[in-house]
């Protein structure tokens, strides 16, 4: 009983996001994918990343990779993480509205074997995380252009 009441969530879970999905052809005659911002955004920031099969991740996977509480790996090659320094308002605000957590509990949570490639503005970040295979970086809404070279991660809980 339990694995087909399982079976049916997973089942309408991947329903309700594709229906979400609004395809449309490119000058190219490829499909873009239309994601609404609901999904790819979480508190006025977006998570991004380098890699092209990194899509979803969730808060507490989230927490995990900024605080190098657990080491988390993509294709068996270890996260770089890309963040701004912890004295910024932007890293400030990034801990705050998408991790859930003061600035005083991130850093009791942070791990001291941390290792961080440190972004000095928005330009920065998105340079890094494009040029550095397997990172993952945040960049607050504004500072992201339309036509990105990295890739959204979708935020889910």
């Amino acid at each position: 009983m339990k694995k087909v009441f399982l079976s049916l969530f997973v089942l309408t879970m991947v329903v309700s996001l594709y229906s979400v999905l609004s395809i449309t052809a490119s000058t190219e005659s490829q499909a873009i994918y239309e994601i609404p911002n609901a999904l790819k955004k979480r508190n006025g920031f977006f998570i991004i990343t380098s890699e092209e099969k990194l899509l979803v991740l969730s808060t507490k996977d989230l927490v995990y990779i900024f605080t190098n509480s657990k080491k988390l790996s993509f294709d068996g090659k270890p996260l770089s993480v890309v963040r701004f320094s912890l004295q910024s308002q932007e890293h400030k605000a990034f801990v705050r509205s998408v991790l859930g957590m003061s600035d005083d509990q991130y850093r009791r949570k942070l791990s001291s074997e941390a290792t961080y490639i440190q972004a000095r503005s928005e330009t920065d970040m998105l340079n890094l995380v494009s040029s550095v295979p397997g990172s993952i970086g945040y960049i607050a809404e504004s500072g992201l252009p339309k036509e990105p070279k990295v890739k959204v991660i979708y935020i889910i809980d």
